[in-house]
């Protein structure tokens, strides 16, 4: 009796540390850094033809980008979001890119829209549809930087 309640033990408290894991592990960020690093070498080998293409950033799985603006803060049921939007302010200059495997996020990335603006993008998209267009904006944004709008 006492080597069943041992093995009963021992398998409800490794599903109980996998289910923690799980819940608690930490959301990768994928650096504003990497999408510039991205955008600056498309821009220089593609000039006005430029594009940005998403599914080759972060280390992680995922098959979704969701996209959150200042005008669009909320998606339903996706796990992680809570976490993510507690410690990243959507602000008028941020969009959040959160990129989920199913309805769990895996990365994301805070990204400022006086460098690449998603903002005039739909809600969501499948990864392989993740190679976006580029548009220069008119005008210049701070420190004379070429500022873009990110179409489809």
């Amino acid at each position: 009796m006492n080597k069943k309640l041992i093995i009963i033990a021992a398998i409800v408290s490794i599903a109980l540390a996998g289910i923690l894991y799980y819940a608690f592990r930490p959301i990768p960020l994928v650096t504003p850094l990497a999408l510039e690093d991205a955008l600056a070498q498309n821009l220089a080998e593609n000039g006005k033809r430029a594009t940005i293409d998403l599914r080759t950033i972060g280390n992680f799985e995922w098959d979704k980008l969701y996209i959150l603006t200042p005008y669009r803060k909320e998606i339903k049921n996706l796990r992680g979001l809570k976490e993510i939007l507690s410690t990243n302010a959507i602000t008028p200059d941020i969009c959040i890119l959160l990129f989920a495997e199913g309805n769990v996020v895996n990365g994301f990335a805070s990204v400022r829209r006086n460098i690449v603006d998603f903002s005039l993008l739909s809600e969501s998209y499948p990864k392989e549809k993740t190679n976006f267009r580029l548009q220069k904006r008119p005008f210049n944004g701070p420190g004379n930087k070429p500022w873009y709008n990110v179409i489809n």
